[in-house]
């Protein structure tokens, strides 16, 4: 069964660092909303990080995306996802994915001694992220079960399901006329 790995930490807490190992043993592939932000900068194929904060939320929809579109192709491969995910609302969707695609899904923390440490983190950040945002980063942090989180994730989804059941039926009823008795006899002729 392949692995889907979801990085959890700050900027500059080890995470694609520990990323880049776990690729290395399994022969993954990372993705990052950080490789929307990389540009061609020159014909050596060096790469710029250029930050936009106005493209944030479409720069995580793609990356959900190709977390998509390569669990989909059943090639058993094993998927890293090297982003923040400091809350739950930030790791759901690719929890989401790795139940849709039957991934075994593993959350990791970087295991530097740092991770921990705003201010460490922001001088070995590569990315240049302000001490600020990272103290507000940790400050949001959310720590919860993995097993938990994904029964929470498959109660909701029953939810919606038999919202959307009701929402059917009760479509089908607008839809509806009663039948008068001479209608209901003439129906079965």
């Amino acid at each position: 069964m392949p692995k889907l790995y979801i990085m959890r930490g700050i900027p500059g807490s080890g995470k694609s660092h520990g990323a880049a190992a776990i690729c290395s043993k399994t022969k993954g592939v990372i993705l990052s909303a950080d490789q929307y932000f990389e540009v061609a900068y020159d014909s050596t194929a060096s790469k710029r990080y250029i930050f936009d904060r106005n493209n944030l939320s479409d720069t995580h929809r793609y990356c959900q995306w190709r977390a998509d579109y390569i669990m989909g192709w059943q090639l058993n491969q094993n998927v890293i996802i090297d982003n923040t995910n400091t809350t739950k609302k930030e790791v759901r969707p690719y929890v989401e994915l790795g139940l849709k695609h039957e991934y075994e899904i593993q959350l990791v923390l970087p295991d530097s001694q740092w991770q921990w440490n705003a201010a460490l983190c922001a001088q070995k950040c590569v990315h240049e992220v302000p001490l600020e945002t990272i103290k507000k980063m940790l400050a949001r942090f959310e720590m919860f079960d993995l097993d938990d989180f994904i029964k929470e994730i498959k109660e909701d989804t029953e939810i919606q399901k038999e919202i959307s059941s009701l929402e059917d039926t009760s479509k089908l009823s607008e839809g509806s006329k009663t039948l008068t008795p001479g209608e209901q006899s003439g129906y079965w002729r």
